[in-house]
């Protein structure tokens, strides 16, 4: 997905990202560009700019659709906390799944364990609140989703029997296919900060428990 590295129409795909990677080790231009792009964060606020960016230059790019182009200059002038454009779900998911590459929550590096169980979570998430986004979904694109059942219509009036018993739902190549999946940016942003949160907790509890267990392991030394 263009979205893995965050800024990915810098780079591209996942093998782009990873040779860079590799290149870096071997040359000091290389290495300074990979510092520059691609430095480490630690607040979801700053990743979750890190990724809107990634959004802004994509769109710039004609990279990446808005189910509404009347939002295109909103995606391009707010900020990640400000602006509440439909980015599609597959375009979250993907940032979503790439940016711990780049994002260590409480300064740690999560594990591809528990990278598994964020996206689970989200995909969780998602299905909760299905209903809602793809009625957010709809609604914006409802012109053209009425202007595609009646190109549909006229496709199958004009279309001799046999072809059309054959093909019910031919569509002239001209017309934009039913658009995808999309969920509210700031809902989205919202979810991923509570999780956010929601891992640091949890680095606390185990921080907590492994310094306990080591001031335990260092008295029972002492007295042995």
């Amino acid at each position: 997905s263009d979205a893995i590295s965050l800024e990915t129409s810098q780079h591209g795909s996942d093998d782009e990202f990873l040779n860079l990677h590799t290149k870096a080790r071997y040359t000091s231009q290389a290495t300074h560009i990979f510092r520059e792009r691609h430095t480490i964060v630690y607040s979801a606020d700053e990743a979750l700019q890190r990724m809107f960016v990634s959004f802004q230059t994509r769109l710039r790019a004609k990279k990446l659709k808005l189910v509404d182009e009347d939002e295109h200059d909103a995606l391009l002038i707010k900020t990640a906390s400000t602006c509440n454009v439909l980015i599609q779900y597959t375009d979250l998911r993907a940032a979503l799944q790439s940016m711990w590459a780049l994002f260590h929550p409480s300064r740690v590096a999560l594990s591809r364990e528990e990278i598994a169980e964020i996206m689970a979570s989200f995909d969780r998430w998602i299905v909760q609140h299905g209903e809602a986004f793809e009625h957010l979904h709809y609604h914006k694109h409802l012109v053209e989703m009425e202007a595609l059942t009646l190109a549909r219509l006229e496709a199958e009036r004009d279309l001799p029997e046999p072809l059309l018993a054959l093909h019910p739902t031919v569509i002239p190549a001209h017309v934009v296919h039913p658009p995808r999946f999309s969920v509210p940016f700031q809902r989205f942003r919202k979810w991923l900060i509570e999780t956010c949160q929601s891992i640091e907790r949890y680095r606390k509890v185990v921080g907590a428990d492994e310094r306990k267990k080591a001031h335990h392991q260092t008295i029972k030394a002492k007295h042995t």
